[in-house]
């Protein structure tokens, strides 16, 4: 015999589902990100030129601090759930991811230019605050889009199918400016972590991801580096034995917090 869902449990899916439509709603504004003691002192008030600690503009921080927000928001819904308000917060959240998405591709980061300032200097500057801008498009990617690949059960719709055509094309630009650098620098490494899990595709890219995190390793032993590259290896064995999930809550599992967004 079928049970029908009694009125309590509506009034618990209507209270989880409204409470979830808060939590995103709060998410939008622009809040103090608490990652790391630097950042902490951020105010997210659109500054698009380049800190030389963070690697990009503290502007840009704040825009992967929201990807992280409203993917968190994302993760909270119930795929097997149906009803209208889930829907009505996956709406908001795919409208917010458009936003988003708008706003990394047209953020133009600015160097500080200071007496210290060298030509050579100033072009690694701007490469290291360009790979983190575009590896934040595949964050929002990994954040929002494999998620809602997750929460529809695996269905890869035409849309999915090129915006990960496009994710690819922007690795690929990434692995291009970083082959450029003449080291691995420290600021590289949420990057790195990124592309390794998200999108490294072949045994090159892989390679060339896991050299510059050895590299990291070799000269400052920090519990980051080790955490990033233990997370990379293990996704990667875990997609080659395909026990891999596609949700990045699932890749990372909670192994990445000592990663810092800087």
């Amino acid at each position: 015999m079928r049970e029908t869902a009694s009125s309590d449990d509506s009034d618990i899916t209507s209270a989880q589902a409204g409470k979830g439509l808060n939590t995103l709603k709060s998410t939008l504004m622009a809040k103090p990100i608490f990652d790391d003691p630097h950042l902490e002192n951020l105010k997210n008030n659109g500054d698009v030129y380049i800190d030389l600690v963070l690697g990009c503009s503290p502007y840009l921080i704040s825009i992967i601090h929201r990807v992280s927000m409203l993917g968190k928001c994302y993760e909270e819904l119930d795929p097997e759930s149906s009803n209208s308000r889930k829907s009505e917060i996956e709406n908001e959240i795919l409208e917010q991811r458009d936003y988003l998405e708008n706003e990394i591709k047209e953020l133009k980061q600015e160097e500080q230019i200071t007496d210290e300032s060298s030509p050579e200097s100033s072009h690694y500057v701007k490469i290291i605050a360009e790979i983190k801008r575009l590896v934040t498009l595949v964050y929002l990617f990994a954040r929002i889009d494999l998620e809602k690949l997750y929460q529809s059960r695996g269905k890869i719709t035409r849309q999915h199918t090129k915006r990960w055509n496009s994710i690819k094309k922007v690795s690929k630009t990434v692995i291009d400016l970083l082959k450029s650098l003449p080291d691995a620098y420290m600021s590289l490494l949420w990057p790195l972590f990124v592309i390794g899990i998200v999108s490294a595709q072949d045994d090159d890219e892989r390679w060339f991801v896991l050299n510059c995190l050895t590299k990291m390793e070799k000269s400052r032993e920090l519990g980051s580096v080790k955490a990033a590259k233990y997370v990379v290896l293990t996704v990667w064995k875990e997609k080659d034995l395909g026990y891999s999930s596609v949700r990045w809550k699932d890749m990372v599992k909670g192994r990445a917090s000592t990663l810092s967004l800087a």
